[in-house]
This record gives C-alpha cells, sequence and structure tokens, in this order.
C-alpha cells in the first residue's frame, strides 16, 4: 500500500495508509451519523409528515376517481380513439388538449364515482374553455 508520506498532515498521519485513513473516516462518518441536529430532526418530521398527508390524498382520489391504473388505461384508450379519427389534425392545440382533458374526465366518470359532481363540472369547463376560444370575432 502507498504511504502518505508526501502530505503535510502532520506526524499522527504521516505514516498511515490509504486504507487506513478511508477506514479511519468512514469511523468518523459513522461517529457523527448519529448525531443530528434540531433542524434536521424538524425537517424529516415534517417530510414524514407530507408523506402521510400525499398519502391520504392519494386514498381519498381513489375513492372518487378510481384505480389509478384502471384510470390510465382507460384514458389513454380514450385518447387512442380520438387521434384516430379523421379530423384530430385539423383541430387546434386548445381543442385538443380540452378532449385530452375531458376523456381524463371521462375516464375517471367510467372508472371512479360517476355520480362524483366535479368530474361532470370540470368537463364542461373545459369545453366552455375551447368554445369561448372558437366565438366568432
Amino acid at each position: 500500500m502507498p504511504k502518505a508520506t508526501n502530505l503535510d498532515l502532520g506526524d499522527e498521519f504521516a505514516e498511515e495508509t490509504i486504507a487506513e485513513q478511508e477506514a479511519r473516516m468512514q469511523a468518523t462518518r459513522d461517529e457523527n451519523e448519529h448525531m443530528v441536529s434540531p433542524a434536521y430532526e424538524r425537517e424529516r418530521e415534517r417530510m414524514k409528515t407530507q408523506q402521510a398527508d400525499i398519502r391520504a390524498t392519494l386514498d381519498e382520489r381513489a375513492r372518487t376517481h378510481g384505480d389509478y391504473n384502471r384510470h390510465a388505461a382507460v384514458t389513454q384508450m380514450l385518447k387512442q380513439i380520438m387521434r384516430a379519427a379523421p379530423k384530430w389534425g385539423e383541430l387546434k392545440y386548445h381543442e385538443q388538449e380540452t378532449l385530452d382533458m375531458v376523456a381524463h374526465k371521462i375516464s375517471r366518470i367510467l372508472t371512479g364515482d360517476p355520480h362524483f359532481h366535479d368530474h361532470w363540472h370540470d368537463a364542461a369547463g373545459y369545453f366552455t374553455l375551447s368554445a369561448d376560444r372558437n366565438l366568432p370575432k
């Protein structure tokens, strides 16, 4: 093993091999791992709470929006059907996006709670956005 003799770190380290230095540094890291600041602990607790909040939101959405895998599959099928339609390429970007978002809402209706007001309300909102942009000038 090469010696760290070219480094001017004092007599204590002069005869230490690189492997010995790495082992000492790892031991120091291991010791410091147990010394966690209060700020770090608070941040860790905040992140745990945030993760719990996200999980609660996802659980709530599963009740109204249905299983995410099933919803995703239905949404993608609807989008494939729309893109295969003869006039898809003639639509403006906002019209394509409206239809994509409405497909998303239709999928929620078909895979989740079909009577959940927001699904229907949101779909109407997207249609309104495109309808407003298509008003004669």
